[in-house]
């Protein structure tokens, strides 16, 4: 073999590892001629080289935006990896590979070689190099990434490229680059440069000037830091966490600590998806190398996913794609994706199964959000809420639901609070304040599936009235304010307020207790209801027993057009290629019809009748659905058919409840109503003392076998009651407890 000969790359304030690392100078002839390494005295003038002279066409693109942000005085330069490993030039592929696996080493070579650019186009003297700045390399790539779990000792001090999302942000900070030391007994001053990310320096334990002050040594350790006159520049410590949809079942989610400096710092909030390219790296703590070092990704680029709800990469092959379009085309497309959605679920349309399918359709591919000049949004996302006896397989819709959508966060509404679903304020190890997104900021692009939906607590369902609409979540804790995006559809499951519906009351407000607040803002309800009907008993029974035993059934024995995965490809591919709108005639049909149905309610008030209050709510939802149904088709506008099944479908779930079962808003009872039920609600204090209690069976029976009163009307007021916190309910026996 031929000789080979070493320099050494000592360490400086940009590398990323205390590792000693060597480059392979090569001597002509030898075996180092053909490997894939640079001497390193040719690192600088490389990457300089290419900076200058890559061009797409006649533009200089780098030239280019190297000058633009220096006229801005941002000094940073953003680089793609690919461009340098596409090189003509064989020396620029070999350092894009040598990038990749030694960043530390590199990459103050290659900033120095941007600051020499950037000398060039100042047109500076070498005398003036102190003044001019040093500019960051950011690195961009469109390579296939890897995962959270996939951050093995393998790719320590490498670069990765690792998808994710933020979940805690942390103040920006300050980190020294540079320490101005000063000796305490000669005056002798020096800089310290210091480690990159999260490593420190250790002070000269001995003074600089080995004779001192009159010939005598100094102390030990004499060096103070002079902080006035030390280079300093920010620094944020981030979290981020694998995706939801990437997270195994059954196993919690990986988190990855981030560290960005300069001028990445304060780029990202808590929620956003990004993909970041950075070198994985550990935090020197001490000399004790037995214990296990803190590892964590020094940012040197973050890549924002992009593409609104249901963004993804669309893992799809041209025949996939074209398969997808020709199904488009078909024309039976939407029963074809309604056929598939949880198919194992069977039931009539008495207890709006069907219905139902057909609405958790519509919220998987979801409509069009908006955008208004004034910088407002209108929301694209459909919002469900079903509200059915126990065992009518509601807990099932979410979970196929949550197996079918690309991003989708499963929660009950028993264990979650407001900060889980919103975001929470959080100390770090350091004690410091740091922001931590909820399920409804990881769910952004996505749904999220709430059950037990009547278990959550008041207040926390209040929380999420700003994250339904506005789909933003507005935090002011701890001195921290910001507005997180929240950009998911909820499909939320309960039980009426007595655990199943009462046969005998007519009226849902006394067997529910939610706000108008909450529910104006679902477009679809729906009521679902265990029949007692003898045929679908005997139905229902043959296929429970069927899927017991591991048998087939009428239902899978239809080759069901869309499985699970195949769903979920088509669902993250109609949502990036469609953005439907709605058709001038369809404008003016849904218009025509809105104006019909408040025109109807308007007479149902003056006729004393209970009717749900139809408002511009109501319109938008029409409108959300009809663009959901023509994504599902690939058009790019909604028709006046689109419209038709839009209102068939929100008519018989939400206005159908309602007009059975008024469960929208107490406004729109007569005053003859609500004096009446003021008069009940007196009679009922009357009855029970302050902490006083009674059966709630027993106080109707009184109140209208000896009063005379309706039993409706009765059961209205407690709710009422309960709602207004003045009378609590609880136990098998529904015992009634006067507060006050």
């Amino acid at each position: 073999t031929g000789a080979r000969s070493t320099a050494h790359l000592p360490r400086n304030s940009t590398a990323m590892s205390s590792r000693t690392v060597y480059f392979s100078a090569g001597e002509p002839g030898s075996q180092n001629e053909q490997s894939n390494v640079l001497p390193f005295d040719s690192v600088r003038p490389t990457f300089f080289k290419f900076l200058k002279s890559y061009s797409q066409g006649n533009v200089y693109p780098y030239v280019d935006q190297l000058t633009a942000n220096c006229e801005k005085e941002e000094h940073y330069l953003q680089v793609n990896i690919q461009h340098m490993e596409a090189s003509p030039d064989r020396d620029v592929r070999i350092l894009a590979s040598m990038l990749k696996d030694m960043p530390g080493a590199l990459y103050p070579e290659l900033e120095a070689a941007i600051k020499n650019v950037y000398r060039e186009f100042r047109d500076t003297d070498d005398d003036e190099d102190l003044q001019i700045p040093d500019v960051q390399l950011l690195l961009e790539t469109s390579q296939t990434p890897s995962t959270v779990r996939q951050l093995t000792s393998d790719v320590i001090d490498k670069i990765v490229i690792i998808p994710g999302i933020i979940v805690q942000v942390q103040k920006v900070g300050s980190k020294a680059q540079k320490l101005s030391l000063e000796c305490r007994s000669c005056g002798h001053t020096r800089m310290v440069e210091c480690g990159a990310g999260k490593d420190g320096v250790l002070l000269p334990k001995t003074c600089g000037i080995n004779s001192g002050v009159d010939g005598q040594r100094c102390a030990p350790n004499p060096y103070v830091i002079k902080p006035d006159t030390s280079v300093h520049y920010d620094m944020q410590m981030l979290k981020m966490t694998e995706r939801v949809e990437e997270v195994p079942t059954g196993e919690m989610p990986r988190n990855v600590n981030l560290c960005a400096t300069r001028y990445l710092a304060d780029k990202v909030r808590a929620g956003e998806r990004v993909t970041v390219v950075g070198t994985f790296t550990t935090k020197n703590q001490d000399t004790n190398y037995n214990k296990t070092a803190e590892a964590y990704i020094l940012v040197h680029g973050f890549m924002r996913d992009t593409g609104g709800a249901g963004r993804g990469a669309l893992d799809l092959d041209l025949h996939e794609e074209e398969e997808f379009q020709k199904m488009a085309k078909g024309g039976d497309v939407i029963e074809q994706i309604c056929k598939s959605i949880a198919p194992s679920i069977i039931g009539s349309e008495a207890d709006n199964t069907e219905l139902v399918k057909q609405a958790i359709a519509c919220m998987l591919f979801g409509g069009r959000r908006k955008f208004n000049e004034d910088g407002t949004s209108l929301r694209g996302d459909v919002h469900v809420l079903l509200l059915g006896d126990p065992g009518v397989a509601k807990s099932q819709f979410l979970k196929f639901t949550h197996n079918a959508s690309p991003i989708c966060v499963y929660t009950s509404g028993k264990g979650a609070s407001a900060a889980g679903l919103t975001a929470a304020i959080v100390r770090d190890v350091h004690g410091n304040f740091a922001l931590e997104g909820g399920a409804m900021v990881l769910a952004d692009g996505g749904i999220v599936c709430l059950d037990e939906f009547d278990k959550m607590r008041p207040d926390d369902r209040v929380a999420i009235h700003e994250a339904m609409e506005q789909q933003t979540i507005s935090i002011a804790k701890a001195g921290i304010t910001t507005v997180l995006n929240s950009r998911c559809a909820v499909l939320a499951a309960a039980n009426p307020i007595f655990g199943s519906f009462d046969e005998t009351v007519d009226q849902a407000n006394d067997q529910m207790d939610f706000a108008s607040t909450i529910l104006s803002r679902f477009d679809m309800i729906f009521l679902i209801r265990d029949l007692r009907d003898e045929a679908r008993d005997k139905m229902v029974a043959e296929h429970v027993q069927k899927l017991h035993q591991g048998k087939s059934t009428d239902v899978s024995k239809i080759q069901v057009p869309f499985p699970v995965e195949k769903l979920k490809k088509y669902i993250r591919y109609a949502r990036a290629k469609c953005d439907p709108r709605l058709s001038k005639e369809a404008a003016e049909y849904i218009g025509n019809m809105w104006v019909d149905m408040r025109e109807q309610a308007r007479q149902a008030r003056n006729e004393n009748k209970s009717s749900i209050p139809i408002t511009v709510r109501q319109l938008e939802g029409i409108i959300r659905i009809a663009e959901s149904f023509a994504r599902m088709e690939m058009q790019q506008h909604a028709t006046a058919d689109h419209v038709n099944r839009a209102l068939h479908l929100f008519t018989k779930s939400t206005l159908d409840a309602s007009n059975r079962k008024n469960i929208t808003d107490l406004s729109s009872l007569s005053d003859d109503q609500r004096a009446n039920i003021l008069h009940v609600q007196n009679m009922i204090k009357q009855r029970i003392p302050v902490n006083g209690t009674v059966r709630r069976a027993v106080l109707v029976e009184e109140l209208v076998n000896r009063h005379g009163q309706d039993s409706q009307v009765v059961l209205l007021a407690v709710m009422l009651m309960i709602r207004a916190t003045e009378v609590q309910e609880y136990g098998r026996d529904f015992i009634l407890k006067r507060l006050r």
